[in-house]
């Protein structure tokens, strides 16, 4: 065999054993072995590693993650574990404890690799060092997308060390010099306020980490609650209202200080507000016991109240909404992800009172009538037969009630089947108990 097909079949072999042993990990009596090897064959077998990742999904479910594990320093993947994710965990491991695996991984052409790479390294010297090489390398999304990240842990946990220069470097790439991302002291806000005029602001989340509130707009900016009610002040002295800025500041992530704050700007400026905007700002500002403004909108509870929010019902409920503690009733009966199987647990516990409850869920949840005609049959209570309609819109849950006919059966439930023929679920009821093919 002559020099180089011995070097191709001994390359060939080698990339193969990597795909064994990534197979491997998910086997817990060969994975120690499978990992020593990996782990030793590093940095040369990252070629078939980066394809194992590649093909395994790992690549997309690591931009996903990538955030949190940026701004908590984790190195865990969530989600079942699979090869794909237990490697991705080992590189990290091995990377935080290894720089020059870590410059290996930057070096690699493959952006999962050197993204696995910045995740060792985040919020390091040698993470900075990555990123400061990054300048010359044509691959602006992989840097941008890097710098977005960093800049939402000033707003999650900590100030990433470098964040303000990840952003500058990331829009210099992409010729956006001097874009100011992330807004938390008052300090920043005319500069962000600057930005931010001209163009729609459009909330995408908030929320609260470490007990610091933000808000993230669609365009990619951060704000703080407390800098979000400042770049609203300058924004209206410019002539320009945006209650987006101040709504979520009016919930419950919100501090009290910027909350009030933000209710103050909401109620003075309240005329000025599309009328959509307005139903928001009316139900915020009711829901956390501010006063409606003069001339504000009535909260109007839709027809079905299951999907309606805590702060629609408390906010109807302060504006004397005759619907709105009934809902709150209703809401409290029918409450539950699981509420057919739960209620027809009942069945197995007789007693006067789990019959009146389920009868009660029978005749006000329509996603729950089932599960409650099912707690009732093993009762063998009658009201089950009597009920037995409102189960029938329920097209889903039907299931529930047919596994405990299918135990009870009698010629009784038979006839009692049989009479919800001109249904438009009778046939799904009907093969649930067994009754038809």
């Amino acid at each position: 065999m002559n020099a180089l097909l011995l070097v191709v079949t001994l390359l060939a072999a080698a990339e193969d054993k990597t795909w064994e042993d990534i197979g491997a990990l998910g086997d817990d009596s060969a994975s120690a072995a499978a990992i020593a090897r990996l782990k030793a064959g590093l940095p040369k077998n990252l070629e078939p590693i980066a394809k194992a990742l590649k093909v395994s999904g790992a690549e997309a479910t690591l931009w996903r993650e990538h955030g949190m594990r940026l701004c908590m320093g984790m190195t865990m993947v969530m989600g079942p574990p699979t090869p794909g994710s237990q490697l991705v965990t080992l590189l990290i491991s091995w990377a935080k404890a290894d720089p020059a695996l870590a410059k290996a991984l930057w070096a690699r052409p493959e952006a999962v690799l050197r993204l696995i790479a910045l995740t060792a390294t985040a919020r390091t010297p040698l993470g900075e060092e990555l990123l400061e090489s990054a300048e010359k390398d044509p691959s602006a999304p992989l840097v941008r997308k890097a710098s977005e990240l960093a800049m939402s842990c000033r707003t999650a946990l900590a100030p990433a060390p470098n964040a303000s220069a990840l952003a500058q470097r990331a829009d210099a790439l992409e010729g956006k010099s001097g874009q100011l991302m992330s807004c938390e002291t008052a300090s920043e806000a005319p500069t962000m306020a600057s930005q931010l005029d001209g163009r729609d602001v459009v909330v995408a989340s908030w929320g609260q980490n470490n007990f610091k509130s933000y808000i993230k707009l669609k365009s990619g900016h951060h704000l703080g609650t407390g800098c979000a009610t400042e770049v609203y002040k300058l924004l209206v002295a410019k002539g320009r209202y945006v209650p987006a800025l101040l709504i979520p500041t009016l919930g419950e992530h919100a501090n009290v200080t910027e909350r009030s704050t933000a209710a103050e700007l909401a109620q003075r400026d309240f005329d000025k507000f599309d009328a959509e905007a307005q139903k928001k700002v009316s139900t915020a500002l009711l829901a956390q016991g501010y006063s409606a403004p003069k001339g504000g909108v009535k909260v109007n509870l839709p027809e079905d109240v299951r999907f309606t929010s805590p702060d629609q019902l408390i906010a109807a409920v302060r504006q004397g909404d005759a619907r709105a503690k009934d809902a709150i009733q209703q809401r409290w009966r029918c409450r539950g992800f699981q509420l057919n199987e739960e209620v027809a647990l009942l069945g197995w516990v007789s007693t006067k009172e789990n019959a009146d409850a389920a009868v009660a869920v029978a005749k006000s949840c329509k996603e729950g009538a089932p599960g409650a005609i099912a707690a009732l049959a093993r009762m063998k209570d009658p009201r089950a037969f009597e009920l037995l309609p409102l189960a029938m819109e329920d097209t889903f849950g039907l299931e529930v009630l047919g596994r405990t006919l299918r135990e009870i059966w009698t010629v009784q439930w038979a006839d009692a089947v049989k009479a919800q023929r001109a249904h438009k679920n009778y046939e799904r009821l009907a093969r649930a108990t067994g009754l038809e093919k």
